[in-house]
């Protein structure tokens, strides 16, 4: 990994002769108020950014730029302190040509030179035509492909043709290359449940001292940390812990989006769009409405992300929720996060999958004759067949095999592989059947009670 100057050596006034320099002295601003004076906007940049701070000096140019260019630019160059080995010349890869085909080799010969991880400055200042273009391309490449870090793209301009030397800026275009990697950050986000890209960049905005052109809202600790959380508990499938969570995500992505103007407003409305639902209802521990509400939101979340172990794992437990509603009342009342909450959820949940998984003439339960709690099962049962209901748990018992097929790694289950299409459906199916389930009153509404 490298601290690498990476610009191209332009041609300059034509009119001039070829044996003067194309371009003349300009005295060039700084955003800092710095002021250096050059006719080459590298020779200006090296002093700005320091000697120390440049592993390596790579120049691109044409055969003509260098005959005119070259000379001079290395003579200052080591005069600033740059070696001679810490500089690439290349006068062959460029030509003032513009075929795709030599378009091309200026994006090869840029990606070339850089290596992964390195920490590159650009100077677009003398590059000429469609060059900038192509550079802007190949930067892009760079940084989704080697995963450099763009330390600054300064781009150099006239001020004032009239004064003598003339006036010029040198602006640091870095900002618009920046945003490619926040839009990475918050893409991975909502694509993949993935904080870290995020994380990584808030980091090193932090490390840097840059301003990233008001993207510092997305590098807030406290909202990175709360995204974190919030993926960590969707990926591991934290399924009483995710309201809370995205509850709060929520709460400081609003409030970060009332202090943008910015792209990043734009890019902040993607994180609250995906999360909305997530934190819209919170659940309080008991199978009403609201916690089915916060599972399905988290199950489309899971599908979303192609999480589909995860997904098939939330419906086998929002089956075994079901079967909970079949339970005594002592025991449906009670707060799931506890002890207590547990234990009924495994006496009556785990047998209620099993009553899905089979049909009646095959049930077995362990400690026959009837338990009290199987008698509770039954009963349960013969309502969701008096209201017609059962043809909705149809597909639970291929659900099962595909969550068994992903706990075995596919290697006891006879199916062939996994399927997007079999979990989305498996999910469109569910939501079917627990709009049936309130709206046959099945599933209570109203406030928690106490235990």
């Amino acid at each position: 990994m490298a601290r690498v100057l990476i610009s191209f050596l332009g041609y300059g006034n034509p009119r001039t002769p070829i044996e003067e320099l194309g371009y003349e002295d300009t005295k060039y601003s700084f955003s800092n108020g710095e002021q250096i004076t050059s006719p080459l906007s590298q020779e200006a940049i090296v002093k700005h950014v320091g000697v120390h701070q440049i592993d390596q000096v790579i120049t691109l140019m044409t055969a003509e730029s260098k005959q005119r260019h070259y000379q001079e630019l290395h003579k200052r160059l080591i005069a600033l302190g740059i070696k001679d080995e810490q500089m690439i010349w290349d006068d062959t890869s460029i030509t003032s040509k513009q075929s795709h085909e030599d378009q091309w080799s200026w994006f090869n010969a840029l990606v070339s030179h850089i290596h992964r991880g390195d920490e590159v400055i650009f100077d677009f200042t003398h590059g000429f035509r469609s060059v900038p273009i192509i550079f802007s391309s190949a930067i892009n490449y760079l940084q989704r492909v080697k995963h450099i870090n763009v330390l600054h793209a300064f781009y150099g301009y006239l001020t004032d043709f009239n004064s003598s030397p003339k006036g010029g800026q040198i602006i640091d275009m870095v900002a618009f290359y920046q945003l490619n990697e926040w839009v990475d950050g918050i893409s991975a986000l909502v694509r993949d449940a993935n904080a870290n890209v995020l994380a990584d960049l808030a980091e090193r905005s932090v490390i840097d001292d840059s301003d990233f052109a008001g993207f510092k809202s997305l590098g807030n600790p406290e909202l990175v940390q709360a995204l974190r959380e919030l993926t960590a508990c969707i990926k591991e499938i934290n399924m009483n812990l995710v309201p809370e969570k995205a509850s709060y995500a929520l709460q400081v992505l609003k409030a970060q989006k009332a202090k943008c103007v910015g792209p990043d407003l734009q890019l902040l409305e993607m994180a609250i769009d995906t999360f909305s639902e997530l934190g819209s209802a919170l659940h309080h521990g008991r199978y009403n409405q609201d916690y089915f509400k916060v599972q399905l939101a988290l199950l489309d979340a899971l599908i979303q992300h192609q999480l589909e172990m995860q997904a098939v794992t939330v419906m086998r437990e929002l089956i075994g929720s079901i079967g909970m509603l079949g339970a005594p009342e002592e025991h449906v009342n009670r707060n799931m996060t506890t002890s207590k909450g547990r234990d009924a959820r495994r006496r009556f949940g785990e047998v209620f999958i099993a009553m899905c998984q089979y049909p009646e003439a095959k049930w077995k339960f362990k400690g026959d004759p009837v338990t009290r709690d199987h008698e509770h099962l039954k009963l349960f049962w013969q309502i969701l067949k008096d209201k017609q209901l059962l043809p909705y748990f149809e597909f639970v018992p291929d659900m099962v095999k595909l969550r068994n097929a992903f706990d075995h790694a596919w290697t006891s289950s006879g199916l062939k592989g996994p399927s997007a299409n079999r979990s989305s459906q498996y999910r469109d199916q569910l939501k079917l059947l627990i709009q049936e389930l309130i709206t046959h009153e099945i599933i209570p509404c109203g406030e928690p009670k106490k235990d």
